[in-house]
C-alpha cells in the first residue's frame, strides 16, 4: 500500500511539471483600506491585457490570501470585487523563476451608500450555489417581524426543524450556527435558531465545513460537517435588539422569557433566559406553542450568554455560557414484539418518575493571527452537572401462546454529579509557498463522575413459580482522561498537486469503581457486599496513525486521495470479586479515503467521497459491568472480538437555475461492514435474555435523499418535494440462530409556503412506509419469509392572518395516522393550536396574545422503533390542553434609528 502511494506521488511529481512547463501561480493578499484587516470571500479575476478575457479566478480565504494557478507569464489586470467593498483593479506583469508571482497587498475601500440615490427594486434570487455552499436569500422567504431564524429555516427546501430546535439538511444534522462567520453559541445550534430574530438576517448559507486544519492546508480529508452561516444585513451590523414576555394560564402554567443582544461591527453579544412549565424553548416574543414532542412535563429554566469580540484584525475571541435547570414529570407505556426462532414474544412495560437537574456549560474559542502566515487557536471548555431522580415501573413478558413468562416491579433513586473539562490548541504556519504549510494540534480532556443508586426489584418467574427480591445500594465513582495530537505538513508538487503528510497520536484512560451492597434486615443497613455487581475496571487505549494524502486542484475540480496506517493498543483490567483480569489487544489496519468535487459557476455542484474506517470493540462488549436495574437482560463478554471495518460511499449533486428559481438536490449513500459487531441473544427458561457481542458479515445500507424546490409568484410561493429512500440488511440472532432483517423505508414530503402582506399559509405533508422482512431461518416457519408492514401519514399546517385594528390570528394543525400498530390505541392523533394577538402603541412594540394549545384535547404522543430483532411502540406523557395569555414587548435599535415592533 505504501509503495503504491509512493509511486503515485512520484508519477504526479514527474508528470505535472512537464504538462505545465513555464506556467506559474499568481498569489496575493486582499485587505481593507488600512491594510491590516483581511477581506474574506473576495472574488479575484485575472484578466488578459490583450482582450480582457478571464485567464483564471479565485476566492480569498479567511486570511485574505488568494492563488490563481496555471498562469502563462505575461501582462494582466487583477480585478477584485466584494459585496461590502468598492471594486479594485491592478495591472501586473507576471514573471517569476520560482513559479510563484506575488501580486502584493490589494486594498479595498468600503462602499458608501448615498441616501438620496435612486434604488431599483428587482427580483431577488432565492438560492445561489457556490463551492461547498448553498446560499438562501432570507428576504425571499418574507420573514415576519417577530419570526426567529427557525421560522425561516422551516420554509427552505430540504431543511427540517424539529420541535426541540435541532436542524437537519437533506437528512444530515447541523452541528453549528455561525453569524457573519463567527461561531454562535458553541455546541448548541438550537439557541441561535430559536432566539435570533429573522429580520436581521440577509443570507442563510449552508456550508459543508471542513476542519480548521483542512481549511488552512487546503487539503480535503473528507471529514465535513453541516454548518449554517447567517450573514447579517449591513444596516443590522450595528445596534441592539431585545424582547421580553410574561405569560400565565390554566393549570397554574406560566411562561417568562427575555433576550437582549447587540452588534457593533465585528463584536456580537447576546444574553437570554427563560423559565416556564409548558415545555417551551426559546425566548422570542412571537407566538410559540409548547413543544409537543418532548416526553414528560418539564419545568425548566435556562440562562445563556454569547460574546464574539474582535478588537483588531489579529484577535478574535468567542465565548458562551449556559445554565440549565430542569424538573421533569415523566410517564411512559411501551409494547414490544421480539422475534425468535420458534415464535414471537410480546412484552409491555410502564414507567414513571421525576428528576431534578442543574448544569453549567462554558465554551470558548480564541483565535490569534500574527500575520497572514501564522495563526493560533485555543479552545478551553468546562461542564458541570448535578442531578437526582426517582423512578418506578413494571414489565411483563408473554410467550407465543400469550402465557406469562416473567414479570418485574421496580423502584430506584439516583443522586449524581459530574465534571468535564478540556483544552484544545491548534498552531498553523504557512511557509514560503501558499500551499506549503505546517500545523500542530493538541487536545486534552478529563472527566470525573460519581453516583449513589438505590434499587428495589421484585422479579417473578412463572416456570418455577418463584420470586426474587433485590434491595441494593451501589456507589459508583468513575472518570478518565484523554490526550491527542496531530502534526501535518503540506508541500506543493507542481501547479495542481499538493501532498500532505500527517501523524496522529491518541491516548485515553477510563476507570470505574462500583461498590454494591445488599440490604441487611438484621441491621437495617446496606452492609452485605455483593461481588457480582462490585466490578471495577481500569482501561487504557493508545492509537497511532500515519497518513499520506495527495490533493489535486484545477479550476472547479478538486480531488483528494490518501490513507492512514493505524495501530491501536488496548489494555483492559477488570476486577471481579477479588481477582483482576488483564486483557491486551492490538489492532492494525489501513484507512483509505477519496474525495472528488466539481463546482460549475453558481448552478452545479457535485461531490463524491469514499472512506474506510474501523471500530474497535468497547470494554462493555469485552468485559461488561452488570447493570443492577436490568436483572432480566444480562450482558456477556467476548474477549475474542475483532474490530469491524466500514466502507462508506456518498455522492451528492446540487443544481439551481437562477432564471426559473428551480432547485434540485440529491445525495446517495451506502455502507458495507465486514466483521460487524452485533448483538447475539438467547433466552433461558426463566425468560432472562443473555446478550453477547459477536462478529458477523453481511451488513450493508443504501440510501437516497432528494429534494426539488420551485419558487413562483415572484417568490411569494415556495414549493418543495422530498423523497427519502433507505434499505438496510442487518444480521441478527434468534436464540443463537442467525437470520437477516431486511428493512425498506420510504418517506415522501411536500412543503408549500405562501407569504403575502396580509396572509401566510404553510403546509408540510409526509407519508412514510416501512417494510421489514425476516429471512434465513430455515425450518422455522414463524420467522422465515415473515413480513411486517408499517406506515404513517402526517400533516402539519399553519395559517397566519393580519387583520384590521392591529389584530393577528394564527392557527396550527398537526394530524397523524399510523397503520400496522401493535396495539389499537394511539393510531390517531390531532393537535390543533390557536392564538390571537393584539398589537398596541403607534409602533406596535407591545402585544397581548391569547394562546390555546390542544384545543380538541386529542393529542396522543407516540413513537415507533424498529430494529433487527424487535418492533416497539412507545406512548408517553406530554403537555395536555392549555390556555394562556402572554404580554410581550420588542425593541430594535440599529444604526441610530429606534424601530419598535
Amino acid at each position: 500500500m505504501w509503495r503504491f502511494l509512493g509511486l503515485l506521488a512520484l508519477s504526479f511529481t514527474a508528470a505535472i511539471p512537464a504538462l505545465s512547463q513555464g506556467k506559474l501561480s499568481v498569489v496575493g493578499y486582499v485587505s481593507d483600506s488600512t491594510g491590516k484587516k483581511a477581506v474574506e470571500f473576495a472574488v479575484v479575476a485575472l484578466l488578459s491585457s490583450r482582450d480582457s478575457s478571464v485567464v483564471g479566478s479565485a476566492v480569498t480565504d479567511v486570511n485574505g490570501v488568494f492563488e490563481v494557478r496555471n498562469v502563462v507569464p505575461g501582462r494582466f489586470l487583477v480585478r477584485v470585487s466584494h459585496m461590502s467593498f468598492e471594486s479594485m483593479a491592478k495591472r501586473i506583469v507576471a514573471r517569476s523563476e520560482t513559479g510563484v508571482f506575488n501580486a502584493g497587498n490589494i486594498r479595498l475601500a468600503r462602499k458608501q451608500i448615498a441616501l438620496d440615490e435612486v434604488v431599483v427594486v428587482g427580483k431577488s434570487t432565492p438560492i445561489r450555489i457556490a463551492k461547498d455552499t448553498l446560499e438562501f436569500n432570507a428576504g425571499s422567504y418574507r420573514p415576519r417581524e417577530q419570526d426567529v431564524v427557525a421560522d425561516v429555516l422551516r420554509k427552505l427546501p430540504g431543511v427540517t426543524v424539529a420541535k426541540d430546535g435541532s436542524v437537519t439538511i437533506n437528512g444530515k444534522p447541523v452541528t453549528q450556527i455561525m453569524v457573519d462567520g463567527k461561531k454562535f453559541f458553541l455546541n448548541d445550534p438550537s439557541l441561535a435558531t430559536q432566539n435570533l430574530p429573522a429580520d436581521i438576517v440577509d443570507k442563510i448559507q449552508v456550508v459543508n465545513k471542513k476542519s480548521d486544519q483542512a481549511e488552512f492546508t487546503k487539503v480535503d480529508d473528507g471529514q465535513t460537517e453541516k454548518v449554517i452561516n447567517l450573514t447579517l444585513k449591513k444596516e443590522k451590523k450595528r445596534g441592539i435588539f431585545g424582547s421580553y414576555r410574561l405569560g400565565a394560564g390554566s393549570n397554574d402554567s406560566y411562561d417568562l422569557g427575555a433576550r437582549i443582544g447587540g452588534f457593533r461591527n465585528a463584536t456580537q453579544a447576546v444574553a437570554m433566559g427563560n423559565y416556564n412549565n409548558i415545555n417551551r424553548q426559546g425566548t422570542g416574543s412571537g407566538v410559540a406553542f409548547p413543544n409537543a414532542s418532548r416526553q414528560g412535563i418539564l419545568t425548566s429554566g435556562n440562562a445563556a450568554l454569547n460574546l464574539n469580540y474582535e478588537p483588531n484584525s489579529k484577535l478574535n475571541a468567542n465565548g458562551s455560557y449556559r445554565f440549565g435547570y430542569g424538573s421533569s414529570d415523566r410517564e411512559t407505556n411501551s409494547n414490544r414484539q421480539t422475534f425468535e426462532d420458534k415464535g414471537t414474544f410480546n412484552s409491555d412495560s410502564y414507567s414513571s418518575g421525576n428528576s431534578l437537574s442543574r448544569s453549567h456549560s462554558m465554551y470558548s474559542r480564541i483565535e490569534y493571527r500574527h500575520d497572514t502566515t501564522l495563526s493560533l487557536i485555543i479552545t478551553p471548555n468546562v461542564q458541570l452537572s448535578t442531578g437526582d431522580s426517582y423512578d418506578e415501573g413494571s414489565s411483563h413478558l408473554f410467550d407465543e401462546n400469550a402465557a406469562l413468562v416473567n414479570s418485574e416491579e421496580r423502584t430506584s433513586s439516583r443522586i449524581s454529579e459530574s465534571v468535564n473539562y478540556g483544552l484544545g490548541l491548534l498552531v498553523q504556519k504557512r511557509l514560503k509557498h501558499p500551499r506549503q504549510t505546517l500545523s500542530v494540534s493538541m487536545d486534552s480532556r478529563a472527566n470525573d463522575s460519581s453516583s449513589d443508586v438505590l434499587t428495589f426489584q421484585k422479579n417473578y418467574y412463572a416456570v418455577k413459580d418463584s420470586t426474587n427480591i433485590r434491595n441494593q445500594s451501589i456507589d459508583v465513582d468513575g472518570g478518565g482522561g484523554s490526550f491527542s495530537s496531530r502534526l501535518a505538513y503540506t508541500h506543493p508538487i507542481g501547479k495542481y498537486l499538493t501532498a500532505e503528510f500527517s501523524y496522529r497520536f491518541q491516548y485515553g484512560t477510563s476507570r470505574s469503581t462500583n461498590a454494591a451492597f445488599d440490604f441487611n434486615p438484621s441491621t437495617g443497613n446496606y452492609d452485605v457486599e455483593n461481588s457480582l455487581y462490585s466490578k471495577n475496571y481500569r482501561n487504557s487505549e493508545c492509537k497511532n496513525a500515519a497518513g499520506v494524502y495527495l490533493n489535486f486542484a484545477k479550476g472547479a475540480l478538486v480531488a483528494n486521495i490518501g490513507a492512514n496506517a493505524n495501530v491501536v493498543n488496548q489494555d483492559y483490567r477488570n476486577q471481579i470479586g477479588f481477582v483482576w483480569l488483564d486483557t491486551a489487544l492490538v489492532f492494525r489496519n489501513i484507512s483509505p479515503s477519496l474525495v472528488v468535487s466539481f463546482s460549475h459557476k453558481e448552478s452545479h455542484d457535485v461531490r463524491f467521497s469514499y472512506n474506510g474506517n474501523t471500530r474497535q470493540p468497547s470494554v462493555e462488549q469485552l468485559h461488561p459491568v452488570q447493570n443492577p436495574s436490568t436483572p432480566n437482560s444480562i450482558q456477556l463478554g467476548n474477549s475474542s472480538l475483532k474490530e469491524e471495518f466500514n466502507h462508506n460511499l456518498s455522492l451528492s449533486y446540487s443544481y439551481f437555475n437562477k432564471e426559473t428559481f428551480f432547485s434540485f438536490n440529491n445525495s446517495l449513500s451506502g455502507s458495507i461492514t465486514s466483521d460487524a459487531i452485533v448483538g447475539k441473544s438467547y433466552r433461558d427458561d426463566l425468560g432472562k435474555y443473555y446478550h453477547q457481542a459477536v462478529n458477523v458479515d453481511g451488513r450493508y445500507q443504501l440510501g437516497s435523499f432528494t429534494t426539488v424546490g420551485k419558487s413562483v409568484l415572484a417568490n411569494k410561493l415556495h414549493l418543495s418535494v422530498s423523497v427519502d429512500v433507505d434499505y438496510s440488511r442487518t444480521p441478527g440472532f434468534a436464540n443463537l440462530v442467525k437470520y437477516f432483517s431486511n428493512q425498506f423505508a420510504v418517506e415522501e414530503g411536500l412543503k408549500a409556503y405562501l407569504t403575502l402582506d396580509f396572509l401566510e399559509v404553510g403546509a408540510d405533508c409526509s407519508y412514510s412506509y416501512n417494510l421489514v422482512r425476516y429471512e434465513g431461518l430455515s425450518g422455522y416457519s414463524s420467522i422465515q419469509y415473515t413480513r411486517k408492514r408499517y406506515s404513517s401519514l402526517a400533516v402539519e399546517g399553519s395559517i397566519t392572518a393580519r387583520l384590521p385594528g392591529n389584530f393577528e390570528v394564527k392557527s396550527t394543525l398537526d394530524a397523524s395516522r399510523k397503520y400496522g400498530d401493535l396495539s389499537s390505541g394511539g393510531d390517531k392523533s390531532y393537535l390543533w393550536n390557536g392564538a390571537i394577538t393584539k398589537k398596541f402603541l403607534k409602533n406596535k412594540s407591545l402585544s397581548l396574545t391569547v394562546m390555546a394549545f390542544d384545543i380538541l384535547n386529542k393529542y396522543k404522543p407516540y413513537s415507533r422503533n424498529v430494529s433487527a430483532s424487535y418492533i416497539e411502540e412507545v406512548r408517553y406523557k406530554s403537555m395536555s390542553q392549555l390556555f394562556m395569555a402572554t404580554l410581550s414587548y420588542t425593541l430594535n435599535k440599529f444604526g441610530g434609528d429606534v424601530r419598535r415592533k
